[in-house]
């Protein structure tokens, strides 16, 4: 087998999730990851552990305000965090067509995503400013302002999730804007339909642990940045 193979098969591995997070592993993380290992968590359990094998390589890092990004995300993953959409939906104007794009990204994704990645989008077509878009940091870097976008850096940054999110806004005809490094501004606006992009079901897995992974990153850099 040639190397190139080797690193293939590697990677395949990798992605199919045989990281066992041992008990050490599991009790040098923040609180809300043992509670995912515990299965106390709607984090699919197929991703579970590639999400603590996410959560203990960051750790491992020592990076600025690592412990800050472990905490945030963690307790992002748990369920009394998440909205209730449909209960949001119900309580608002908002048209029929961004609550059904809203709804299409829950049910396709669930607790794999964070509960603040949903916040966010939520704020996003609930609470936009005379201009049309919603900012995060309008005064201070809060800690629900950093792992909201956070999570939306992190989730853009992985280029498959990144088109199969804005290809679901693009199926009624809209798109997702967001501006990095400008108060982080958030916005949608219309353009013509495009075919929905789709992610290859044997990359899902792997694609999302790289989410949790630059998530974790881009708490950091948010805190470093917009304070």
């Amino acid at each position: 087998m040639s190397q190139r193979s080797k690193n293939l098969a590697a990677q395949r591995a990798n992605i199919s999730g045989i990281f066992v997070p041992t008990t050490v592993v599991v009790q040098a993380l923040p609180k809300a990851w043992q509670q995912m290992n515990s299965g106390q968590t709607k984090v699919p359990k197929s991703l579970v552990g590639l999400y603590l094998e996410a959560a203990w390589n960051f750790s491992k890092l020592e990076t600025p305000m690592g412990e800050q990004a472990l905490e945030a995300l963690g307790e992002s993953f748990l369920p009394q965090n998440y909205p209730n959409l449909e209960k949001l939906y119900a309580d608002t104007h908002l048209k029929e067509r961004v609550k059904c794009i809203l709804l299409q990204i829950h049910d396709e994704f669930g607790a794999a995503l964070p509960s603040d990645f949903y916040k966010l989008l939520w704020n996003v077509v609930d609470k936009p400013n005379e201009n049309g878009y919603y900012r995060l940091f309008e005064e201070t870097a809060s800690k629900e302002d950093l792992i909201a976008d956070a999570a939306l850096h992190g989730l853009l940054l992985v280029t498959p999730l990144a088109k199969r999110f804005h290809s679901i806004y693009a199926s009624i005809g809209a798109t997702f804007d967001h501006v990095m490094d400008c108060g982080c501004i958030s916005a949608i606006s219309k353009f013509d339909n495009e075919k929905p992009n789709r992610i290859p079901a044997n990359m899902l897995s792997a694609y999302l642990q790289n989410m949790v992974r630059a998530t974790l990153e881009q708490y950091g850099t948010n805190a470093r940045t917009s304070s």
